[in-house]
C-alpha cells in the first residue's frame, strides 16, 4: 500500500523547482519515497511517475542526513543529482 496516496490523487509527476529551503535535500528525501532518481531538468527534480504510481519501493539504507553531507562536499556541490545517487546507493541501488 506504499504510495496510496499518490495513486489516489492520479499523480504523474513529482517536481522540486528549487525555490524551496533546501532542495537538495528534499530530492533525497522523494528519492528514498519513491525508491528512484529524478531527472534534473531546467534546474528542476522530476520524477515521472508510471500510471497507477510509483513501481519502486522505498530506498531506505544510510540517514539523509549523510547524503546531505555528502552532496555539500566540494567535488560533488555542484552534481544536483549527488544526494539522490547517495540515497540509492546506501540502499544497495545504482
Amino acid at each position: 500500500m506504499q504510495n496510496l496516496a499518490l495513486q489516489v490523487a492520479h499523480v504523474d509527476d513529482v517536481v522540486i523547482d528549487g525555490h524551496s529551503r533546501d532542495p537538495v535535500y528534499a530530492s533525497g528525501f522523494f528519492t528514498r519515497v519513491l525508491g528512484t532518481a529524478p531527472a534534473y531538468d531546467h534546474g528542476a527534480w522530476v520524477w515521472r511517475l508510471q500510471p497507477g504510481g510509483p513501481t519502486a519501493s522505498a530506498a531506505t539504507g544510510a540517514p539523509l542526513s549523510q547524503c546531505r553531507g555528502y552532496a555539500a562536499a566540494p567535488g560533488t556541490r555542484s552534481d544536483p543529482l549527488a544526494m539522490s545517487r547517495c540515497v540509492l546507493f546506501a540502499s544497495g541501488r545504482s
